[in-house]
């Protein structure tokens, strides 16, 4: 009926549709192209408006190496097989295995928001945290109820992790450490290591132990941060541009011992023994390095990264202190919207050329900058007292080149991340019933 029909229409007299269409290859165009660009095609053809009304609107999908030079008819027989293909790439997309994702530490920001985002691209998802009981608002996000598990496991118990990589596609290992300092002790050394770089070590040895036993996993994501980087070469220069290479030397980190140095030491040295480790095993491992990460939150309490980016504005001068010092360390303070952060480890996850290191980092910018985007979102005294100081210090680029070129796109800039932060935190203060920022 549909090869009659086109034989009916003017100009198609003499053309061998069907070797046309065999020389079209439809799995080409339904890969470029995606199976549901052309539903109204389908549409429009079946109400008879086919020719008049959707190939002027559909011109700029086409390869243009199929429109130059091409006589009309041909063009109109591959929309033909475009549409053929789309009913394709739709079967087998409706036929499409669900997959199921293992996230660790998904009771924190970048945990709890990246269930989230899993859950809402229809995936799967197997949640490790330490006490199930007390993270039942998971299941309330939605699509929990059906395709979230919520598993108990411990960085620090071996094989407490088997059960819940057990038929996993992926594994996002968010979970770390958070210690940033240790008691004065005579052997300080000696102490960090026993006490917290060998358990770090251990935990995530264990956990990409129970990737290899599960048979199923086919690639780790590894969350870092940009705590392990160095804006400065080994002369104590400023570094214009800071990329993956830049890591922080792990001598430097004991020689110095600056401010959070347990929390970066342990990251470093946890790195290097899963990168070691998963190229000894043959395991598939990335790893991405979050800067500071800002916007809504699941969590009950207010991040830290978030307490710490509003500390201009709350005046806590603690978590001014640690704005600063990453300032000082860096030359410049890196920002990542929430929903960005997540998105890139889903990307780096699904990505078959993903291998390595990744920044992720939507801008950079020095104090100056950073206090003038909190004065224009929320003008108080404390941001006004900012704004009239002198904020010196070389800028240097923390660059997301690596992932932008993979074909990553931000969807937020500094004004977003900053205003969304604001809202948000104000919003919830004021449904909780205590005072503004």
């Amino acid at each position: 009926m549909l090869k009659e029909s086109l034989q009916a229409l003017p100009g198609v007299a003499g053309v061998d549709i069907d070797s046309e269409l065999r020389n079209i290859s439809t799995s080409y165009i339904s890969d470029v192209i995606g199976p549901r660009n052309f539903i109204k095609v389908i549409e429009a053809y079946e109400f008879g408006h086919f020719m008049a009304t959707i190939f002027p609107q559909e011109e700029e999908l086409l390869p243009s190496a199929y429109v130059n030079n091409q006589q009309p008819i041909t063009i109109f027989l591959l929309r033909l097989c475009l549409v053929r293909a789309t009913g394709a790439a739709e079967q087998m997309e409706e036929s499409k295995v669900e997959l199921t994702y293992c996230v660790t530490g998904a009771t924190g920001y970048i945990g709890s928001w990246l269930v989230k985002s899993l859950l809402q691209r229809g995936c799967r998802v197997h949640a490790t945290v330490r006490n199930p009981a007390k993270c039942l608002h998971l299941l309330s996000l939605a699509g929990g109820d059906e395709r979230l598990m919520l598993f108990k496991a411990d960085l620090h118990q071996e094989g407490s992790f088997d059960e819940a990589v057990k038929g996993c596609d992926g594994v996002f290992h968010v979970a770390a450490s958070m210690e940033f300092s240790v008691p004065e002790k005579e052997n300080v050394g000696n102490y960090v290591r026993s006490r917290i770089v060998d358990p770090a070590i251990k935990g995530t040895l264990n956990l990409l132990n129970a990737c290899l036993n599960a048979k199923s996993v086919k690639r780790v994501v590894l969350t870092s941060s940009i705590s392990t980087m160095t804006a400065k070469d080994d002369a104590g220069n400023w570094l214009p541009i800071v990329d993956e290479s830049c890591q922080t030397p792990i001598d430097r980190v004991w020689n110095t011992k600056t401010n959070g140095w347990v929390y970066v030491l342990a990251k470093l040295l946890t790195e290097d023994a899963a990168f070691q480790f998963a190229q000894e095993k043959g395991i598939d491992l990335v790893s991405i390095i979050t800067t500071t990460v800002a916007g809504p939150f699941l969590t009950p309490m207010v991040p830290l990264s978030v307490q710490v980016l509003l500390s201009p504005i709350t005046g806590d001068s603690r978590l001014s202190q640690i704005l600063s010092a990453v300032h000082s360390r860096m030359g410049s303070v890196a920002l990542v919207h929430i929903e960005d952060i997540c998105s890139a480890h889903i990307f780096l996850m699904e990505n078959a050329r993903a291998e390595g290191r990744y920044i992720c980092c939507t801008q950079s910018c020095v104090m100056s900058e950073l206090v003038h985007h909190l004065a224009m979102e929320y003008p108080c005294s404390n941001v006004q007292r900012l704004l009239k100081q002198e904020h010196g210090s070389v800028p240097s680029e923390i660059s997301s080149r690596k992932l932008r070129d993979l074909g990553f796109t931000y969807k937020y800039g500094v004004p977003d991340i900053i205003k969304h932060t604001i809202n948000y935190h104000e919003a919830r203060k004021q449904r909780s019933g205590t005072e503004q920022i």
